[in-house]
């Protein structure tokens, strides 16, 4: 049995469409996720079915089903710079979703009653995902910041890695952030507030994701 797989389509770049036109894409899969878009747009399978789409969505069809082709139809009203990710088989992320009810059960408390603890006020600060270059050198991925104390990593990728360290990070050097992982820095250790530096062998320009906390 065949293993699951996917690629980048382009491979690297974005395909330009004009506002208006259509592109074809002959390739089968049971997933498409939107890599890079600066535009709303539709995704057409095999000619009958079609979403509207916009950057980091994910399409996945059921077990069994799947689709011959993808046609992107561009009516956005200005051009359209995209790149997609086709795959096909179980490839899972290490990210959850709560979509029903939660019940939180205090057994050390009358009537199950959640009790509440006053802590100091934190900030969340979240920036748009910082693109690593393919091939390039050590680059600084995060400043340092003497306020921070948690670091939050997430390859925004679904198979690339990139690795993480000091400024002599390398490949083999450091700490590997595989497709889809997710990195937390300074929760058991006391806090994290240097630099990070990060490089990518991948063969295609990676997004990361940030989120910093601070006291």
């Amino acid at each position: 049995m065949s293993g699951p797989r996917v690629r980048p389509y382009p491979e690297r770049g974005t395909i330009a469409i004009a506002n208006g036109e259509e592109f074809n894409i002959n390739i089968s899969g049971t997933f498409v996720r939107v890599r890079t878009a600066d535009q709303t747009f539709k995704l057409v399978f095999d000619d009958v079915d079609y979403l509207v789409a916009e950057q980091d969505d994910l399409f996945r069809f059921d077990q069994g089903a799947g689709f011959r082709g993808v046609r992107i139809v561009n009516d956005s009203g200005n051009t359209l710079n995209v790149q997609l990710e086709i795959g096909s088989g179980d490839i899972r992320s290490n990210r959850t979703s709560i979509t029903a009810a939660v019940k939180v059960k205090n057994d050390d408390a009358p009537n199950n009653v959640l009790t509440t603890e006053n802590t100091k006020a934190s900030t969340i600060t979240t920036t748009e995902a910082v693109t690593v270059a393919d091939g390039a050198a050590a680059a600084v991925l995060v400043a340092a910041n003497a306020n921070r104390r948690t670091l939050i990593l997430e390859n925004l990728d679904v198979i690339g890695s990139i690795w993480v360290g000091d400024s002599n990070v390398a490949v083999g050097r450091g700490k590997s952030l595989s497709g889809g992982e997710t990195l937390i820095l300074g929760q058991e250790c006391g806090g994290f507030s240097g630099a990070l530096y990060a490089v990518n062998s991948s063969g295609y320009d990676m997004d990361i994701a940030i989120t910093e906390i601070e006291d």
